[in-house]
């Protein structure tokens, strides 16, 4: 559809975002959530135990947002 080559490149681009949407949104159940990745300086095998902690148990007591920390 770039080089003008599609009969319908509005439909084809909609037949791909939803193959992409397929392959990455899943079926989510009630209470899932999905994580979003991101770029850290930290090697991925220290981040992911934290995450995985983060994502079940929430933050620790006592821990404060980036919001909360500007604001103080």
């Amino acid at each position: 559809w770039l080089r003008g080559e599609a009969a319908d490149p509005m439909a084809e681009v909609d037949t791909a975002l939803r193959e992409v949407l397929g392959l990455f949104s899943g079926q989510a159940g009630e209470g899932e959530t999905h994580i979003v990745a991101f770029t850290s300086r930290h090697p991925l095998d220290h981040l992911l135990p934290a995450l995985r902690r983060l994502a079940t148990t929430g933050p620790p007591p006592g821990h404060r947002t980036q919001k909360e920390e500007d604001q103080a």
